[in-house]
């Protein structure tokens, strides 16, 4: 679809002219002329000036156009030789002379990369209309290759045509009722593009106990796409899982009207693993978000990077925030420059900790992008580089930028809130980064009470040196342990000496903390003592005996066979290091999968899977990990413009039993339960088992307390 700006020249409504009419939207390759086509009714002789203005920048600049000449009802091609050549976003004003009369008009375009140049980006983008308002094709074009669909859409057929024709993927969203029953129309979709659909989002709300053998159903009658459960926050992916203990889909998709704290990702990660759940697809997106004026579209980058670094898997948006049918947007040039940098790298660190700056880094191989924003103009920060080769620096639409280094050694960046791309290969900023995530990983461990308290405590007492040591201090050491760690936690759980919902989420972060550590391990530049080969081969062969000997059904060996393609990943991914030349890391990781082969066993000997305990204990997330994902002041402005004000509730209104219920306690031995309460919480508040708790109070697990409810908090005389 090409979109035409009309310009009223010598008479009104004769002559159009097109902003690059070899595009399907007014935008124009980096390597590219501008074009511009008019096109009239009459013969007509056309002459002017063409003025730039760059978003990013302000600058401007003027052209002026060579006199030609346009045939009644033939299209002129004019090639505008002096347009900007660096990628952007550019508004347009034009001016021209048409038989001594001037006419004026005003339009933008963008300047881009061919999509062969580009890759591929793990955003997926909300489409609420048809054809006409989801522009399919110019998403596609910088690098966005999945497009979510609601299934009740009456455009869902056009839709899944064009995305099929474009070899798409797509993500379809289901209401309960169509997880129930789909409808014929929808099944008809489902079965003709079912090699198109990458997953199903399903909205379990109101169905929750009966959520799974839904999803199940529908999968085998159906498309055996992926399933992912829509949750608006970590406490509601908490109360389904409650509801519903055989859920094990290994995709969510956190979905809210504004966007969500980075922390939920994290919380919901950890209470997925509260069920014994390692290794989900955690998805966010906002699909109402769209730029204003408080927060532009660039800030939708530093949510992104946000994200990302709390291992969210893909971001959600609202298609039209970059192509609508009034036009092309801002966000598709930053969105190019994203593409131009960003794939899918693992995240490795913050390079700074400084908290009105950010500078998550990510990596593949040896191979690192560092991006750097601050809240504010006028902040700068100073990165160590030394060692590290093929730096270059980009603005946020790609453009290179001069690099000011002092020494070699490190790199002084002057800051805005518009993200600059750093990258490189090798040297210090990976270690650097690997160092700050380490204390932020450790320091998340040691927040779990419960997790501190029944692990073992040697262990314990190494990762809470690593908050506060430098990471070199012992730190093959440190790894070793954990590498023998890891198996003895899998057998505590299938032995029943400590309880799925302790053992999954220190298994999960103890791996984090190893990977991590795996990064540091290079940079200490000792080598182990085995060679990589003869680690790779005992993994080989733990997975063999896992092969031979596992039995029984798939949900019993739902964990064995996980943990399996776990193992398999991680030999794929030292392999990748040892070919970026990156060898002590990649011994370090060929160790970690063979840690993690050695779960196999218990795994494989275990009864069928214990299912958690109804009531859980919630992540506690430490103060610095807050203060990492606190959105923008600008951010936090507008989020609240978004959201109506709610009335002041009058003082008298508020009743003595609410009253007291914000205190927490109305007498000597009585709790009054308040918003955000649960029983595990009051138990450990008052230092007394849960067990008592329930038993005083006649509850059982899975009872629902309320808010201004009493409950006793010390046994009766009586008892």
């Amino acid at each position: 679809m090409t979109l035409t700006c009309f310009i009223l020249l010598c008479v009104p409504a004769a002559v159009q002219v097109t902003v690059a009419p070899d595009q399907p939207m007014p935008f124009v390759y980096f390597d590219d002329p501008l074009i511009l086509e008019v096109y009239s009714d009459k013969d007509v002789q056309v002459s002017g000036t063409l003025q730039f203005s760059s978003v990013l920048s302000g600058d401007q600049a003027d052209a002026a156009v060579t006199p030609f000449h346009v045939y009644a009802n033939t299209p002129y091609w004019y090639v505008v030789a002096e347009s900007p050549k660096e990628r952007g976003y550019f508004n347009l004003d034009i001016s021209f002379i048409c038989d001594g009369e001037e006419y004026k008009q005003s339009t933008h375009f963008c300047r881009i990369d061919r999509p062969a140049a580009l890759q591929h980006i793990p955003l997926y983008a909300h489409c609420g209309g048809d054809s006409r308002t989801c522009f399919l094709n110019a998403a596609r074009s910088i690098g966005i290759e999945t497009f979510h669909f609601a299934a009740s859409s009456e455009y869902l057929d056009e839709l899944a045509d064009e995305a099929s024709l474009f070899g798409l993927h797509i993500v379809l969203g289901l209401t309960p009722g169509q997880l129930q029953k789909a409808p014929d129309y929808l099944a008809d979709v489902i079965e003709k593009r079912c090699e198109n659909i990458l997953r199903f989002e399903v909205n379990c709300k109101g169905i929750e106990p009966e959520c799974n053998a839904l999803m199940d159903s529908f999968r085998q009658t159906g498309c055996p796409a992926s399933m992912s459960v829509v949750v608006s926050s970590a406490k509601q992916y908490s109360e389904l899982m409650a509801e519903s203990p055989h859920l094990s889909v290994r995709h969510v998709s956190l979905i809210s009207e504004r966007w969500p704290d980075p922390v939920e990702v994290l919380n919901i990660r950890h209470i997925a693993a509260q069920h014994g759940l390692e290794g989900i697809q955690i998805h966010v997106a906002n699909p109402g978000w769209y730029p204003r004026s408080k927060e532009p579209a660039a800030y939708f980058l530093h949510r992104f990077f946000q994200y990302r670094s709390v291992s969210a898997s893909h971001i959600g948006l609202n298609a039209a925030v970059f192509a609508d049918d009034m036009g092309i947007q801002e966000m598709l040039a930053y969105l190019n420059g994203l593409a131009l940098h960003f794939s899918r790298q693992s995240y490795v660190g913050n390079c700074i900790l400084h908290q009105q700056v950010s500078a998550p880094l990510f990596r593949s191989g040896s191979d690192w992008l560092a991006v750097v924003w601050s809240e504010k103009t006028g902040k700068s920060v100073t990165l160590p580089i030394h060692g590290a080769i093929n730096v270059t620096l980009s603005d946020a639409f790609g453009n290179p930028m001069k690099i000011n280094e002092s020494d070699g050694s490190e790199i002084t960046l002057d800051c805005s809130p518009l993200p600059l791309y750093l990258t490189g290969t090798g040297g210090a900023l990976l270690g650097s980064a690997a160092a700050n995530e380490l204390k932020a990983q450790a320091s998340y461990f040691m927040a779990q009470v419960e997790l501190t308290q029944a692990i073992q405590g040697a262990l314990v007492e190494r990762i809470q040196k690593m908050t506060t040591d430098p990471p070199a201090t012992d730190g093959r050491l440190r790894f070793l342990e954990f590498m023998s760690a890891l198996p003895l936690l899998e057998e505590q759980w299938h032995t029943r000496q400590v309880p799925k919902h302790i053992i999954v989420p220190a298994i999960m972060q103890i791996t984090d903390m190893a990977k991590t550590m795996a990064v540091l391990e290079e940079d200490r530049g000792e080598n182990f003592l085995e060679p990589l080969t003869e680690i790779l081969n005992r993994t080989e062969e733990s997975q063999s005996l896992y092969l031979v000997g596992s039995a029984g059904t798939a949900k019993s060996r739902e964990r064995g066979d996980w943990i399996l393609s776990e193992v398999r990943r991680l030999v794929e991914e030292s392999e990748l290091m040892e070919k970026s030349g990156r060898k002590i890391e990649a011994v370090a990781i060929a160790l970690l999968a063979e840690a993690r082969s050695l779960c196999l066993k218990p795994a494989a000997q275990a009864d069928a899977p214990q299912e958690a305990p109804e009531i859980l204990p919630q992540p506690v997330v430490p103060a610095e990990t807050l203060q990492e994902g606190e959105p923008s002041e600008e951010a936090a402005t507008s989020e609240s413009e978004e959201k109506p004000k709610e009335a002041t509730p009058k003082k008298q209104d508020v009743s003595e039993e609410e009253t007291a219920g914000q205190e927490g306690e109305l007498e000597e031995g009585i709790h009054v339960v308040v918003s955000g309460d649960n029983p595990y919480d009051i138990a450990k508040k008052y230092n007394i088992g849960l067990d008592d708790l329930l038993k005083w109070n006649n509850l059982t697990k899975k009872s629902i307390i309320h808010i201004g409810q009493k409950l006793n908090v010390r046994p009766q005389k009586s008892e």
